[in-house]
């Protein structure tokens, strides 16, 4: 339930910023929309809606990461500002009270990345969505390696945006 509300609410503020919808009614439309899909194409209707998903966030961060690295003023100019704020931004292994990537961050990463993200629900659903049993071997190591790929790619465009608001 919680996991949901979570996801009723981003479909709620982006049809508010979308049309200029009160909260209220943002809610009700996109939770509409989600149960008429679902109750109609069930199953394969969420996976099929997440593969979409998938592609345009994956061609959105493909697209974008050039540009915002070009308007932040570069690699170069990204690693300055980033030092300034914090010396660990861009030299995460150093040693001491500021390192960033400590024995035990790696390890609570790879904890969350692996058994985190087997038991997530959107994980899960796509996965119980294939249609032959024997795509269950493969299933979940290609859905860690892409939504790997994706969280790679969302950070790597991130620190360009981060630089951009502390120039500003």
């Amino acid at each position: 339930m919680i996991y949901l509300a979570g996801q009723y609410t981003a479909i709620s503020i982006v049809l508010m910023w979308l049309f200029g919808l009160p909260h209220w009614l943002a809610l009700i439309i996109g939770a509409a929309i989600v149960t008429v899909y679902t109750v109609i194409g069930g199953l394969y209707a969420v996976a099929w809606t997440t593969l979409v998903q998938g592609l345009i966030l994956i061609l959105g961060v493909v697209i974008m990461a050039p540009i915002v690295i070009m308007a932040a003023g570069g690699f170069t100019h990204i690693n300055e500002v980033m030092a300034s704020v914090n010396p660990t931004n861009v030299d995460p292994w150093v040693t001491g009270a500021t390192a960033v990537f400590t024995p035990e961050y790696i390890l609570s990463f790879f904890l969350l990345l692996t058994i985190g993200l087997a038991c997530a629900p959107h994980v899960i659903n796509n996965i119980l969505a294939v249609k032959d049993a024997k795509y269950f071997k493969w299933t979940p190591l290609i859905a860690f390696a892409v939504y790997g790929i994706v969280m790679f790619l969302l950070k790597f465009s991130g620190l360009p945006v981060l630089c951009l608001s502390k120039t500003a």
